[in-house]
């Protein structure tokens, strides 16, 4: 996959009141930028997707991204086998984290409520799958990648695909 770059969902450009829940926008810039080859505002992706002070439902990332974005994209949720599919192909996924709204809110994970991009995928040495995410950074560092056990997170997590249906559009190296 072609470098992807992720802003931190904390960065100046981001409105104050913005950040802390800026994840989703921030994700979805991500993922535009890697396909157009230009950043686009956050601030702009946060209102146009309805973002509320707790955050981006996944739902609603889908049905107002698909409106924002017209009948040329493919957005929808996908299960991990076919995240790890674009994967192998270069299509980065959005990733949302939510234990709150699952029957195992109770079972701890890596975040609580957060949206990330996912970039890649690995085994470890015991078969085990690890996802790679830019993290999109804290109110003191930038973004950075992170990997993620597939198991201890899988109760959490939705995938979701937002890739051009335009082949011209997608840029692989």
């Amino acid at each position: 996959m072609k470098k992807l770059y992720a802003n931190s969902q904390y960065t100046k450009s981001v409105l104050p009141a913005y950040r802390s829940s800026a994840c989703g926008a921030t994700t979805v810039e991500a993922i535009l930028h890697y396909y157009e080859g230009r950043p686009f505002s956050i601030n702009h992706l946060y209102e146009q997707l309805g973002t509320l002070p707790i955050g981006l439902f996944a739902f609603q990332l889908i049905r107002r991204l698909r409106k924002l974005l017209g009948p040329c994209w493919t957005i929808q949720k996908v299960t991990c086998r076919r995240a790890t599919e674009l994967l192998d192909v270069g299509e980065p996924i959005a990733l949302k984290f939510d234990r709150y709204f699952t029957p195992f809110f109770y079972k701890k994970a890596q975040y609580n409520y957060h949206w990330t991009v996912l970039v890649a995928y690995e085994y470890d040495a015991n078969g085990r799958l690890q996802l790679i995410v830019e993290d999109l950074g804290t109110k003191t560092r930038e973004s950075r990648r992170q990997t993620i056990d597939y198991l201890h997170n899988a109760h959490a997590l939705t995938f979701v695909q937002i890739t051009p249906n335009n082949r011209m559009l997608k840029r692989h190296d």
